[in-house]
């Protein structure tokens, strides 16, 4: 069973942290406990998949799923996280994470019910070319916290680290870290819908990208953009385009691309309200500027 101790929940932070309200079960996942999908859900006898886990946890209980933080699990299919109020919530040691690593041309974790939390999680791929994201939300009121991504290995790559579908209302993406290098991902983050109230704030997006940091392919409404740091290598490879021409605020970010004109290094289309952001111009990977985005009328 899973555990349900008051003093064992409040150990782990979920009264008074202004994370959650006490859960109704916390499930354990780690690479410990019996053979097959491990255990019970317990401390002493964890889960050893995350399929295992999240087949226990119930929707709308508040159930939270804890990782232990030396759990590695490769996925070769889509895990669709289809619970209302679940959260799956890394453990770490220090700054170790567990890590889920995806083999497979699919979504990693795919969010299909609204009001789930996925925190302090390690995302990296393997052998099997274009997965297609590491996390897809496609519900609303989902929230993802302090995960580290490394979307691409030796010839393989995730096509967008974080796709935002239909239905991602009010999304809010926190404190998270992508690094790549190897081969080039599309996007960090591809708003793929006309989402609304979407929030993107406090995260560090670097490395290679073939289209630009963040992409859209529909207007997004009231989103709000701030304090990120997000950076391209490559050549002429834009931080930030988001020509859908989406509406809210864009504020304090550093938008490093490797475009020549501040214009292209961040494209925030004609709807955006914008301030005190920066954009690196430069060319062969050479700093010529620094400038703030020169704020847009509105008519």
């Amino acid at each position: 069973m899973g555990i349900t101790n008051f003093d064992l929940v409040q150990a782990n932070g979920y009264i008074g942290s202004g994370e959650l309200i006490a859960p109704k079960n916390v499930i354990f996942l780690g690479n410990g406990g019996s053979s097959g999908t491990g255990g019970d859900g317990s401390y002493d006898f964890p889960f050893k998949t995350l399929s295992a886990a999240y087949t226990k946890a119930t929707a709308a209980g508040f159930d939270v799923i804890k990782v232990f933080p030396t759990h590695d699990e490769t996925l070769t299919a889509v895990q669709t996280c289809s619970k209302a109020g679940v959260s799956i919530i890394g453990m770490k040691a220090g700054n170790r994470r567990p890590r889920f690593t995806i083999n497979g041309a699919v979504d990693l974790l795919s969010l299909t019910a609204a009001n789930q939390m996925i925190r302090s999680l390690e995302f990296r791929i393997v052998t099997t070319d274009a997965a297609t994201a590491f996390v897809n939300v496609a519900a609303a009121n989902c929230w993802l916290d302090d995960l580290y991504m490394i979307p691409s290995a030796t010839a393989v790559n995730v096509v967008d680290c974080i796709t935002l579908a239909s239905g991602g209302d009010d999304v809010l993406i926190t404190n998270c870290v992508i690094k790549n290098t190897t081969v080039a991902v599309n996007s960090f983050i591809s708003i793929e819908a006309a989402i609304a109230r979407g929030e993107i704030l406090n995260n560090f997006f670097f490395g290679d990208v073939a289209t630009a940091g963040i992409i859209d392919s529909a207007a997004a409404t009231l989103i709000r953009i701030e304090n990120n740091t997000i950076g391209t290598i490559g050549t002429t490879i834009p931080a930030a385009t988001l020509d859908s021409n989406p509406t809210g605020v864009v504020d304090n970010n550093r938008f490093l691309g490797t475009h020549t004109t501040i214009a292209t290094n961040f494209n925030g289309g004609n709807a955006l309200r914008q301030a005190r952001s920066f954009v690196l111009e430069a060319t062969d990977n050479s700093v010529q500027a620094t400038n703030i985005i020169p704020s847009l009328d509105v008519e």
